[in-house]
């Protein structure tokens, strides 16, 4: 397949700017997102940039179809080593994550860990008296300046559910 005189550019700006490493990556040094992919602004200066792996296997493999992604087989953020790329979909880039070890869930922060919370432990319970009277959700919200529908979430155990009923 003959490449277009455009297709040469891009090719040899992709490979002007990277550098080969031991494990046969191509790293991009040029510009840097902020989490460690390559971006490139080569094609359309007007736009937004455009990660350099994606615009690498566009140039070297295939045109993306809409909602493709380019992953890694290397795991290297900064390769634009087509053999390294492949595509696939957000769901296929989760689960690649998930089965190299990489996908992390954040820590919870519930209850009083919550920077922002207003109840404490110990309200738990008087508040799950408080429901179980009878008493509205109004009115126990307003002796610990919460809205209503905080209480509620307490009464549904949508949150503060890890709380025993009686402490």
């Amino acid at each position: 397949m003959t490449k277009s005189h455009s297709e040469l550019a891009v090719a040899n700006y992709l490979y002007a700017n990277t550098r080969d490493d031991a494990d046969g990556c191509w790293i991009w040094t040029g510009p840097m997102g902020t989490v460690g992919y390559g971006q490139t602004k080569f094609r359309n200066p007007s736009r937004g940039p455009e990660f350099a792996h994606r615009l690498a296997f566009i140039t070297w493999v295939r045109p993306l179809v809409k909602g493709e992604y380019v992953l890694h087989h290397c795991d290297k953020k900064a390769c634009i080593n087509p053999d390294h790329l492949w595509p696939g979909t957000q769901k296929d880039n989760i689960r690649d994550a998930i089965a190299k070890g990489r996908f992390v869930n954040p820590p919870l922060i519930r209850g009083e860990s919550h920077p922002k919370h207003k109840l404490n432990a110990i309200d738990i319970p008087v508040i799950r008296r408080r429901i179980s009277s009878g008493e509205e959700d109004a009115a126990i919200a307003k002796d610990y300046r919460v809205c209503p529908a905080t209480i509620w979430q307490v009464r549904k155990r949508n949150s503060w559910n890890w709380v025993e009923a009686t402490a």
